[in-house]
């Protein structure tokens, strides 16, 4: 009897031992703040962040994130493509904090944002434009004016040109077209194909038809995509409306979209529905900043700000000539 009275204190004593050791390892746990859940650390230098794109400048934006994570070794800048409408529609269901596209938020979208009680930040990063391409056949003065282009766009083809040829029907340009056409569908003689490259396979092999992409496509004379493809097609000059001052026909170049004196130009924009000062926040300053804006400049774009330029003129050793 004895033998198991010893037996069970012996038990007993384990327990409350085993009790002890489960208590105290508790407790150490609930106070050692290295075992809370550690939160991803996101500054304007460093961290991750998911930047959606407008499909039609993913090229460009390739560019501005390869030389922010050169700059920033702790940046992880991920990008992802989007036409126009799917964008804007993730955009407003939360789904991305940061977007870049071609146009601002107009006042329907806007007003959605103030009935959540969030302000959007808005930074305007420089212009684009449409850029209408024909046949290499077409010679080197094929112009419209624009009154008669917008006629082809929304109305009827043109003895020359009988088709217009655009990259998908969600894409920000169409919903340019919609807009000057202020209609909700385009003419049976525009078509929609898959991709840039199908737009320019498309003008190539049909005379008659006009092709219609973003100017960021074509505008980087050091980009051997753009080369290739502007060699396979003719831009084509356009005249301003009869109501504004006249330049002649002018072609989409870097000098043409200061003042908007080629009249299909665009905005582009960075958007952030987000309140935080976080990797997003660096990115869109960085675009906004010197460098950012020095990519735009060399892609032959027109940035929203100029950097300065410092030139030391020397007298010495001039020769006057007469």
């Amino acid at each position: 009897m004895f033998h198991y009275l010893q037996i069970f204190r012996a038990h007993l004593k384990e327990q409350r031992y085993l009790a002890y050791i489960y208590g105290l390892g508790i407790i150490i746990m609930l106070m050692t703040p290295s075992c809370k859940p550690k939160v991803a650390l996101s500054t304007p230098t460093e961290g991750h962040i998911l930047v959606g794109v407008d499909q039609e400048l993913m090229s460009l934006m390739v560019q501005m994130e390869d030389i922010f994570e050169r700059n920033y070794n702790h940046a992880q800048v991920d990008l992802q493509a989007f036409e126009e409408t799917d964008l804007i529609n993730t955009f407003l269901k939360d789904s991305l904090q940061y977007i870049v596209t071609s146009r601002d938020l107009n006042q329907k979208e806007l007003d959605y944002f103030e009935k959540l009680e969030i302000v959007p930040r808005r930074y305007s990063l420089g212009t684009s434009a449409l850029a209408f391409v024909v046949n290499k056949t077409n010679s080197l003065d094929t112009a419209l004016t624009y009154e008669k282009l917008l006629d082809f766009i929304c109305i009827k083809p043109l003895s020359d040109f009988k088709q217009l040829v655009i990259e998908n029907t969600r894409s920000g340009i169409a919903h340019v077209l919609l807009d000057k056409c202020q209609s909700e569908n385009l003419p049976s003689h525009v078509y929609a194909k898959k991709s840039k490259s199908e737009v320019f396979d498309y003008v190539e092999a049909h005379p008659e038809a006009i092709g219609l992409v973003d100017w960021s496509a074509l505008s980087d004379s050091d980009d051997p995509v753009a080369k290739k493809e502007l060699s396979r097609v003719r831009l084509l000059a356009v005249s301003r409306p009869k109501d504004s001052v006249q330049q002649g026909f002018v072609l989409p170049y870097q000098y043409n979209l200061q003042d908007k004196i080629y009249p299909f130009t665009r905005d582009l924009y960075i958007i952030s529905r987000s309140g935080r000062n976080d990797l997003g926040l660096g990115f869109a300053s960085f675009m906004a900043g010197e460098i950012g804006q020095k990519i735009l400049l060399k892609a032959g774009l027109l940035p929203k700000y100029q950097s300065e330029r410092w030139i030391e003129i020397k007298s010495k050793n001039l020769d006057v000539v007469e």
